[in-house]
């Protein structure tokens, strides 16, 4: 390697690219501890960004899936399932809200089971009292669909809310 006596021994090119692969193959294989600390630091931040979105989101779609109708004892009965008050905005209701001061889905619904049964609202394709009503706030207003319950959630409406 060198010649004995010579200080500092000679290094040769050889043996410098020999150190140097050494060297870089420990530098390659040997994670670096910030690098590693950098990276669960992010991740944990990306966790509560994305927990804190999704209580968020939990939240408004809680929010937007009920709502109250601005006139608590005032309800209409729809012939059909149609978003358009001139369908169902002839055949109001009245009823007695709650101590307080909303109107329950179900007194809605047996307002308008009753309205069904007396004959004052008829559908072509409908005979007798529909199978099911169900109360959906279009535009603030509290209506009862002759549908399942799913029916609020296909016209993108609220339900009144428990």
């Amino acid at each position: 390697m060198s010649e004995q006596g010579s200080w500092p021994p000679v290094l040769t090119a050889e043996r410098a690219e020999q150190i140097k692969t050494v060297v870089m193959a420990e530098v390659r294989s040997t994670p670096a501890p910030a690098t590693a600390r950098h990276r669960r630091r992010v991740l944990g931040v990306i966790a509560a960004v994305v927990a804190v979105l999704l209580v968020g989101a939990g939240t408004a779609a809680a929010y937007l899936r009920f709502a109250s109708p601005d006139e608590p004892n005032l309800g209409y009965c729809s012939p059909t399932v149609s978003l358009d008050p001139a369908v169902w905005g002839q055949l109001a209701f009245g009823a007695v809200p709650d101590v307080e001061g909303n109107q329950s889905a179900f007194q809605a619904i047996d307002a308008c089971t009753a309205m069904w049964r007396a004959g004052i609202v008829t559908a072509p394709d409908q005979s007798g009292i529909p199978p099911e009503l169900t109360a959906c706030i279009v535009d603030g207003s509290l209506v009862v669909f002759p549908d399942d319950a799913t029916v609020c959630a296909r016209l993108g409406v609220p339900q009144p809310r428990p």
